[in-house]
């Protein structure tokens, strides 16, 4: 005790402790004060941006009439003199991860950005299992898109440099509608806004730069009854709709005169689709209906505690393809622990109002079984208005996703429209064509090879042993960042190389060599066949801000004859995604994750702490301070209370149509 009081008395302690509270009182003052004094400034120094209205009007034709918003840039030193200085009327579809980074990051001194989405807030769709239970309110993992679209969403460092250089970045303009049609010739958009009174408004929206970051929507696989009678998980009215049909199945189980049989019905949930979604969602469930619902012990609903079953429908051998397999055991072991049903290399065909039809792979056997409630949640497949892009340019050749080149460059549109996200998949056909069909010509140079009777035979030897260092030097260059994607490739290609070799040794009796047009087409089709990138929000999010820093460091080329000229990005590097690692919850308080240690090798941790490490990561993760707090104040509510188990309805009949009265807010986007 008193070692502590000479130690605290200490004047060199004394001075530190006092110099510490001043700093953290001025820090917290600065923080507190600078919103108000920052407002106050911008009254004085510029009082009619308080004011200043929006300048999207639409003209007689119903286009959007932009030509107000074309103002020329603050430092108009650093462009042409041709008329490229009027900024670039830039318009991003979508409010995902894609969208909101680009939104975050773009110079709006050099673009006048408008946003399109017909969601009006950016969802935190890592949390969305969560929201299902009612873990965490929907307002925790929804930002409104206009805070994205103010300045006030930059840092105090930015902001003080605004106020330094004494005016503010331009607005970005928010639309509630959705895009409907792309017209890259003309460079317009058609866009609707559906209101709840059923009335439909129509407009066109020009733009000079176009990016595409709608996402995509939950692939079916034309499984029949998918969309009759199945809940995804994409929206949080989505998480709102699946909780409310929990609770109201918990209530209904719970009547009086309900049979053991329909009360085991409507408590058996299957989970289709064994991903990090699916996972989690199980995870999530099971722990509401553990700890909350049906517990022995301390049981809500006491009719239903031993009734309630929650299944994983996995259409691989495993859980969480894509994971380190130690992860995958790890998932699949605590799953079974915690009391969830898990049922790998089982694919579903159909689904009716009362049963689900699923039948083992191995087997072929088929079976039906009875389900309260159905979640699909199985990879993406593109949305309308990418299938209508993509069957407007000639040159994509896939119908899975918008191809793009390595700088999210939309392949066939590449001077105006970008494509990032899900929506997105990006190809490296050129660069691996332009660097085998080099490697080719020069070893036809070498051997003296002719276009007519191609390599010699042993010049297509060397050509094929050659190739493996020749994609070391590849992937050091121009695709930079696809090593391990590179090496499965090159492995894949060297073999097609091989195979054709053998093929052109007894071709015709005698030796054919490999011709330049059988380099193209082994290339090509290997090619068309490869994802680069998951569909995660990891990728999104780094292909979001690597975009809005090229389209930041665009330069303008005049053109030669006199007219127009366009924007180039070639200086740019192409995209790299830096695997950042990968969290997955398990359940019962316990998560997994995995972290690349190097470019092949990953680490792996699993257990209560790394529980701790995946709320930390998505609380820090969360762009608004509003929806930490609310994220931070569910999460305690959770643990001290248990969850909430109010349900948006009531059973009362409406007097017109004899149904309940539904009073969710929500509906399926």
């Amino acid at each position: 005790m008193n070692f502590a009081k000479r130690v605290l008395t200490h004047p060199y302690v004394k001075r530190a402790l006092t110099l510490g509270g001043a700093s953290v009182a001025a820090g917290a003052t600065f923080v507190g004060s600078f919103p108000y004094v920052e407002d106050a400034f911008w009254v004085w120094k510029d009082p009619g941006r308080v004011s200043e209205k929006s300048s999207l009007t639409l003209s007689s034709d119903g286009v959007l009439d932009c030509s107000k918003a074309a103002g020329k840039m603050k430092d108009e030193s650093e462009c042409p003199e041709d008329g490229s200085a009027s900024r670039q009327r830039l318009v991003v579809l979508g409010s995902g991860w894609a969208s909101c980074s680009i939104l975050k990051k773009i110079d709006r001194d050099k673009f006048d950005v408008t946003v399109i989405s017909p969601r009006n807030h950016f969802a935190y769709t890592p949390l969305l299992p969560s929201v299902c239970v009612g873990t965490i309110s929907p307002d925790a993992v929804s930002v409104p898109i206009r805070e994205f679209t103010s300045y006030k969403t930059h840092g105090y460092l930015q902001r003080i440099k605004y106020m330094l250089r004494g005016h503010l970045p331009n607005r970005v303009d928010y639309i509630y509608a959705a895009a409907t049609d792309i017209d890259p010739g003309d460079k317009t958009l058609n866009c609707e806004h559906h209101a709840a009174d059923g009335i439909c408004k129509k407009f066109k929206v020009p733009y000079d730069m176009l990016v595409v970051g709608t996402g995509a929507t939950t692939n079916t696989f034309n499984t029949k009854g998918v969309d009759e009678y199945c809940h995804f998980l994409k929206q949080t009215g989505d998480a709102t709709l699946i909780r409310d049909k929990v609770l109201e199945n918990l209530e209904v189980a719970s009547l009086p005169g309900t049979s053991e049989e329909e009360r085991s019905k409507l408590l058996s949930v299957y989970v289709v689709g064994g991903g990090p979604t699916g996972v989690e969602f199980a995870a999530e469930l099971q722990d509401f209906l553990m700890d909350d619902v049906v517990n022995p012990k301390h049981a809500i609903y006491k009719r239903c505690a031993g009734s309630t079953s929650v299944t994983v429908v996995q259409s691989n051998a495993h859980l969480l393809p894509g994971y380190q397999s130690a992860v995958q055991d790890c998932a699949e072991e605590n799953l079974k622990e915690i009391g969830v049903n898990i049922l790998t290399n089982t694919r579903v065909i159909g689904i009716s109002k009362n049963h689900i039809s699923v039948m083992d792979k191995p087997t072929g056997e088929k079976s039906d079984l009875p389900y309260g409630l159905v979640v699909w949640a199985t990879g993406v497949s593109p949305i309308p208005l990418a299938k209508s892009l993509i069957s407007k340019l000639p040159e994509q050749d896939s119908h899975r996703a918008i191809r793009t080149n390595s700088r999210c460059q939309v392949v066939g549109a590449e001077d105006s429209v970008f494509a990032v996200g899900d929506c997105a998949d990006i190809t490296l056909e050129k660069e691996y064509k332009d660097y085998i069909l080099q490697f080719y010509r020069q070893h036809m140079k070498d051997s003296g090879g002719s276009d007519r009777t191609g390599l010699s035979e042993e010049a297509n030897i060397s050509f094929v042993d050659g190739l493996q260092s020749h994609f070391e030097n590849m992937f050091g260059g121009v695709v930079t960042g696809y090593k391990v994607q590179g090496k499965i490739i090159q492995e894949k290609l060297i073999a097609d190389f091989a195979k054709l070799l053998e093929t052109a040794k007894t071709r015709k009796g005698s030796f054919q060599g490999l011709k330049e047009a059988d380099v193209e087409k082994v290339v090509a089709n290997r090619l068309k066949r490869q994802t680069f990138h998951p569909p995660t929000a990891q990728v999104a999010h780094q292909q979001g801000e690597f975009l809005a820093e090229m389209l930041n460091k665009g330069v303008y080329v005049s053109d030669a004859n006199g007219g127009k000229g366009k924007w180039s990005f070639d200086h740019a590097d192409p995209f790299s995604f830096n695997n950042m690692g990968q969290m997955v919850y398990l359940g019962g308080h316990i998560a997994a994750m995995t972290i690349p240690a190097s470019e092949e090798v990953s680490v792996d941790w699993n257990g209560a702490l790394t529980n701790t490490v995946w709320h930390g990561a998505y609380w820090g993760m969360l762009d608004s301070m509003s929806a930490r707090c609310a994220l931070l104040f569910d999460w305690t509510r959770g643990r001290l209370f248990g969850r909430p188990t109010s349900l948006n309805a009531i059973c009362t009949p409406d007097s017109s149509s004899g149904e309940t009265v539904n009073m969710s807010r929500h509906a399926r986007d």
